[in-house]
Parts: structure tokens; C-alpha cells; sequence
């Protein structure tokens, strides 16, 4: 379970989760220190992972996504899209479907038991892909049935979706800078972590512009946007309390610039 938001501007695009993460060890675990967004860059083509579900085959598709991208040549974003598709393909047949035939099942069952058969024999995960390609960028959604739907503006992935897609409108703008949009996706996960008890540990973003290439936000760097929201949200706060009061806020120079 996790919270990813994506989100598209001018310059590129960001892509920002939580670092929660849970296992299986005997007893179920849970880690607040999980690498969740993968980066690498192939012939120009920069990608951008991650994933929502289960963390062994969200990893587990990674590797294979990277390894058919290393020696291939895209001019636009959706043929990495059509590949991760095939990976998505690849993984449920591998890890289902013959493992399944392995272990006996073979033949198709029948009768009441089949729907709950066929949710088990489901794929647990899906992935968000951000895509630099001949400076297009696009954000792609690959769901377990192999589907990559195109983003328009925003996504989000996780259990924590419902809460970001309520956000994540209310402050997209068409003009947003790349580093605009890094503190718009940080703050999207780190609301959403206090309401989601699923989400939790640092928040990492990492942002690709066509122009500048990847980076991924330190901790020092986080701490300074986390800071800034903080002070953010308080004026916020301040301006809500007399709005509530039926009267209009004068903000300072000062207050104006931190909203």
C-alpha cells in the first residue's frame, strides 16, 4: 500500500511517494526507509518508475523494464508505454499463470469457485511510469490486465489515491514550473500520509525536465520544501480564520509570498 502522485507541467515532469513499505518474514512487516521511484536513462529516453501493491513484483518488474529498454531507441513516449505493457504480460504469465500450471492447475476450474480462483491468480501490483522522449514527457498508469492509460495533467497510484485525486486538481496549474510541481507532488504525499494509515515513512520525489535532465531531491533539499510548506500551510490557516469571520485577509508582502 502506498501513495504515489505524478503530475505533467511545461518544463517535465514529478513524480513523488511515500517510503512505506511492507513484507511477508514469517510475520508481516513493514519498512518507513523503502526506495520506491526508480530512474535510468536509455539513448536519451528517460524513465521514471514506480509502483503501487505488492513490492516484489512491482521490483521484479523494474529489472525487466530496464533490461528490454537498455538496447532500444524510442521517439516517443507511448512505445515505452506498449513495452511496459509486455512486461505487465510477461510478469502475470511467468509468476500466474505457468507457476499455476506448475502447481497443478492446469486445468480451468468451474462452478462458485472460479471468481475467487481467478481474483487470487490476480496480479497485485501496478506501475506509474514518467517518460522523457525526444522532449515529450508523458505519465503512464499500467494496471494488472496490462493496460497503460495515459495521464492528463495528474495521476496518482496507491491506497491513498481517493484523497490525492481530491488535491491534486485543486492545485495543478497550467503554468507550473518543474519546481513548482515537486512541491505541489511532496505536498499531495505528505497530506495524504496523515489520513492513510497505509502510507507513512519520508516522502521522496524525483522530477525529469527535458532540459535538466533527473534529480532526485535530497534529504536536505526535502527538509527545505517540507519547511516551506509548513510555513505555507500556517498563512494558509491564518487567512482561512478570517475568511471564517466573514471579512477579507490583508496580507503583508511577506505572507503574500509564502501562500
Amino acid at each position: 500500500m502506498t501513495i504515489i502522485a505524478g503530475l505533467i507541467c511545461e518544463e517535465g515532469i514529478v513524480i513523488a511517494s511515500d517510503s512505506q513499505a511492507g513484507s511477508f518474514k514469517g510475520v508481516h512487516v513493514k519498512r518507513l526507509d523503502y526506495t520506491k521511484i526508480y530512474d535510468f536513462t536509455v539513448n536519451g529516453t528517460t524513465i521514471v518508475a514506480t509502483g503501487s501493491g505488492e513490492t516484489p513484483f512491482i521490483t521484479r518488474a523494474i529489472e525487466i523494464l530496464e533490461d528490454k529498454t537498455k538496447d532500444g531507441k524510442f521517439h516517443k513516449p507511448r512505445e515505452v508505454a506498449d513495452l511496459a505493457e509486455s512486461v505487465m504480460n510477461e510478469v502475470s504469465k511467468r509468476y500466474i499463470f505457468d507457476r499455476g500450471k506448475e502447481l497443478g492447475f492446469s486445468k480451468s476450474p468451474s462452478g462458485p469457485i472460479l471468481p475467487q480462483l481467478q481474483e487470487d491468480r490476480t496480479l497485485g501490483f501496478a506501475l506509474m511510469l514518467g517518460v522523457c522522449c525526444q522532449e515529450k514527457t508523458a505519465i503512464y498508469t499500467v494496471y494488472p490486465d496490462g493496460v497503460a492509460e495515459k495521464a492528463e495533467e495528474y495521476a496518482s497510484l496507491g491506497s491513498g489515491s481517493a484523497f490525492a485525486e481530491y488535491l491534486l486538481p485543486r492545485l495543478y496549474r497550467d503554468d507550473l514550473t518543474l519546481d513548482e510541481a515537486t512541491r505541489v507532488c511532496v505536498y499531495v504525499v505528505e497530506e495524504v500520509k496523515k489520513v492513510d494509515v497505509h502510507c507513512g515513512g519520508p516522502t521522496q520525489a524525483v522530477a525529469v525536465g527535458c532540459k535538466r535532465g533527473v534529480s532526485r531531491k535530497t534529504d536536505k533539499e526535502m527538509r527545505t520544501i517540507l519547511d516551506d510548506l509548513k510555513q505555507a500551510d500556517e498563512v494558509s490557516m491564518e487567512m482561512w480564520q478570517v475568511i471564517s469571520k466573514g471579512t477579507q485577509p490583508n496580507l503583508t508582502p511577506d505572507k503574500q509570498n509564502k501562500t
